[in-house]
This record gives structure tokens, C-alpha cells and sequence, in this order.
């Protein structure tokens, strides 16, 4: 958006055909926003999304995370 403030996004899939009856299908979204208070410092603050259905039962699941981070630059 500007030299200081950007936007970021990723969507991932997956297909696993295992060589048993299993199949998986596995979603992740990523997004969030990046602010860059000088040269060498920056924070993130990202919502992750991230999702597997299975034909086997005890694979399943999802998960919903909030990630803040904080990043320095050589």
C-alpha cells in the first residue's frame, strides 16, 4: 500500500491420496497487515485459517490462530 504499510495474503491446497483409503484435503488462508516503523523494524499482525477434512475421522480438524510478530531487518 505504501513503504511502510503492506498488505499480505496466501491460500494453500492440498490433495493427499495416501495408499491406504485415506484421503486428505487440506485448506490454509493467511492474511494481515505489515507496518514498518523504521528501515530495520517492522510488526506483523496476521489471522490464520487452517482447515483438513479426512475420510479418516481422527484426522480432522481446523484451527483459527492470531499471530503478532515483530521483525528486524539487516
Amino acid at each position: 500500500l505504501t513503504e511502510r504499510v503492506a498488505l499480505r495474503g496466501i491460500f494453500n491446497y492440498i490433495n493427499a491420496d495416501f495408499d491406504t483409503d485415506r484421503k486428505d484435503d487440506w485448506f490454509l488462508w493467511r492474511m494481515g497487515v505489515q507496518y514498518r516503523t523504521v528501515k530495520w523494524l517492522g510488526f506483523r499482525l496476521d489471522y490464520l485459517f487452517e482447515k483438513r477434512d479426512s475420510t479418516l475421522d481422527t484426522a480432522n480438524y481446523y484451527s483459527n490462530s492470531v499471530m503478532f510478530s515483530i521483525e528486524g531487518f539487516l
